[in-house]
């Protein structure tokens, strides 16, 4: 009888480490295919209020599993799952930061399995445009954006003067009247006047100094401020005036919004550039300002631009 029950239990015994060792291949397998390289390559924040995240990297038969938190290092919950290279989360709230991650899963009879999860990529939400306040400040370029039209009163202010440069706009009145005002979205474009006739690499550098002051004062003042730091337009080849000083100081612009949260940098040379630098002659009014449908594409470039903010 001993030896019976013996002999039933070495049986049992082996029959449990047969059914382990059975289910190991399927389960190693299963998990092996869900393993990808799944990441989240592009994270805007949209100007209806929703984040729009950019997905890669997923095994063909699989889908993105997308995880959400509320910090860097918290619980990451599942919030959705795509098949498609994007997502769009609607549920979130007017200037909160969260924190995404995503992995590849495929499927396992009714249930999908994760592979590891991606880096973790910050976004902040914005306010709805139809709700917010807004302003372009900046030198006579600024003006001709009202000049022709371009402004719809009852949502937008523009601050802004003839030949001012960014250190006299600093010290100025204006500045007190831009900061008075607190709009929820800046555009601002200054320097031209700064840079116009090759000044040394030292006034510039002081240009692009008080352009920080600026910038610093701004979201002292409101922290979820906006604010669309856009390089300076190109303008005609004539006496000292080069390229390649629009070239340096936006390379310097472009820097010095990376700097700071809630600044992002745009150059509309992507529209009036010809292949040296200069603009485009048929926008060309004078040695830098514009006809009065280079304003118009102008203002169009930034409302392009302000749909979506990128945060990777």
């Amino acid at each position: 009888m001993k030896k019976c029950l013996m002999s039933c239990s070495a049986f049992l015994f082996l029959c449990i480490i047969l059914s382990v060792l059975t289910a190991l291949p399927c389960t190693a397998s299963a998990e092996k295919k869900a393993d990808g390289k799944a990441v989240i390559s592009e994270a805007y924040a949209r100007q209806d209020g929703s984040i729009r995240l950019v997905l890669s990297g997923k095994e063909k038969s699989g889908c993105y599993i997308i995880y959400r938190a509320g910090k860097k290092d918290g619980k990451y919950k599942e919030i959705g799952k795509t098949k498609k290279g994007k997502y769009i989360d609607k549920d979130v709230k007017v200037y909160h930061k969260y924190w995404y991650k995503t992995a590849s899963a495929v499927k396992s009879g009714s249930e999908y399995i994760p592979g590891k999860m991606s880096k973790a990529v910050r976004v902040k939400a914005r306010k709805p445009a139809k709700k917010m306040k807004l302003a372009y400040a900046g030198d006579s370029l600024i003006v001709g954006i009202t000049k022709y039209g371009h402004m719809k009163a009852k949502k937008e202010r523009v601050i802004e003067k003839i030949g001012i440069n960014t250190i006299r706009y600093y010290q100025s009145s204006y500045m007190s009247q831009l900061r008075a005002y607190n709009p929820d979205q800046l555009v601002i474009m200054m320097g031209i006047n700064g840079i116009e006739g090759k000044p040394g690499n030292g006034y510039i550098r002081r240009q692009v100094e008080y352009f920080e002051r600026i910038l610093k004062s701004l979201l002292k003042k409101n922290p979820n401020m906006e604010i669309i730091l856009s390089g300076i337009t190109p303008y005609k080849r004539h006496g000292h005036s080069t390229a390649a000083g629009r070239k340096w100081y936006n390379k310097r612009l472009k820097k010095l919004a990376k700097k700071y949260d809630g600044v992002w940098y745009c150059d509309p040379g992507e529209v009036f550039a010809n292949s040296s630098g200069y603009i485009i002659s048929k926008y060309a009014a004078g040695d830098y300002h514009l006809k009065s449908f280079g304003y118009t594409k102008l203002v169009k470039f930034w409302r392009k631009f302000v749909k979506e903010l990128k945060y990777k």
